[in-house]
This record gives structure tokens, C-alpha cells and sequence, in this order.
């Protein structure tokens, strides 16, 4: 049986989600991530990592790889000040903000790439670029990118064991694809 996987012309960028130290941004800039997510202080979920370790993190990862903060907060007075203590390329909004605490976001960070995250279901028309994520394994990646194109991948889970980066399921995931060897 053939392995399918992404036509050359729709490979997605893949961002690497819940990194816990340096050793797991190394495996994942060297398996081909495009991007980082460093988890800061959330009500719920997976990944969370002190603000000095994203800090660190995003110190040692140079460009072309980009660095997310994904942050909770939800006003323009908070956000700029956690962001300069990281010191991310990126920001990943995980809960709704204001379009009017967006600009001012915008204005208080120049440079800074910001991305809202929005729930989208099969009843929604889907925003472009779109950054699929969502229990994504290298076992359905093809399938979603066939169905979605998306302008990029987020994955936390699907390549994770006991809680870290497995460098083999990373493997299979950038092999799928179309970013592994």
C-alpha cells in the first residue's frame, strides 16, 4: 500500500504547539516547524510554561522559525507587557478580543505578528489564511489538508507521549505532510 500524502502545492506551514524547553524547540525546528507555541498562564489546557522559560526559548530560536505566544489575556493594557517580557515574534490571542483592544494592540506593538484564534465548525464559512488545528495525527493530517487547504497546521497532542515531544510521531506527522525526509 502507498503512503498518500500532501501534494507538493498545498504544503501548509506546521506550527509546533506546547513546548516545554529548549530541547523540544530543537527537535521541532530541526524536524522542519515553521513555528513555535509557548503556552503562558491559561485557565485550561495542555503545555503551560513559566514566562522566563518562553523568554529562553525565544531567545534561542532564531529566524526563520517564528515563536507564539499563546496568551489568555484579553485587553491591550496587559497583553504589550507580557509580550516584551517574552520577547515572541508572534502573539496567539486564545480568547476573544475586542476589535478595538486589537488596534490598540497593533499600534502598541509594531513588528509583532498577532493571530486570533476562532472556533469554526461545518456550519461556519471557513476565514483565510486558515491555521487548522485540532486533534491532528499524522494518521488524518492528509485527509484534513485535503478538505480544509490550509495556510498552516497547529499540533500539540498528535506528537506527543507521556506529555512530551515524541521525535518519532513528529516524524511520521512531517513525513504525512510533506515537510520530512
Amino acid at each position: 500500500m502507498t503512503e498518500r500524502k500532501v501534494p507538493q502545492a498545498m504544503i501548509p506551514r506546521v506550527k509546533i504547539c506546547c513546548i516545554g524547553s529548549p530541547e523540544e524547540a530543537r527537535t521541532a525546528i530541526e524536524m522542519g516547524a515553521a513555528a513555535l507555541g509557548l503556552v503562558s498562564e491559561m485557565p485550561s489546557g495542555p503545555g503551560v510554561i513559566s514566562e522566563e522559560m518562553i523568554a529562553l526559548i525565544a531567545s534561542q530560536t532564531a529566524p526563520p522559525t517564528a515563536t507564539f505566544l499563546l496568551t489568555a489575556r484579553q485587553t491591550a493594557r496587559g497583553i504589550p507587557e507580557q509580550q516584551r517580557r517574552c520577547r515572541t515574534t508572534t502573539l496567539q490571542l486564545v480568547d476573544h478580543v475586542p476589535h478595538s483592544e486589537l488596534a490598540t494592540l497593533r499600534d502598541a506593538l509594531p513588528g509583532i505578528g498577532i493571530v486570533q484564534v476562532i472556533h469554526v465548525d461545518k456550519r461556519d464559512s471557513v476565514p483565510v489564511p486558515v491555521i487548522l488545528a485540532g486533534g491532528l495525527t499524522a494518521e488524518n493530517v492528509v485527509a484534513a489538508i485535503d478538505a480544509v487547504q490550509p495556510f498552516g497546521i497547529d499540533l500539540c497532542s498528535g506528537v506527543r507521549s507521556e506529555g512530551r515531544l515524541d521525535p518519532f510521531k513528529l516524524d511520521a506527522f512531517m513525513r504525512a505532510v510533506g515537510r520530512g525526509d
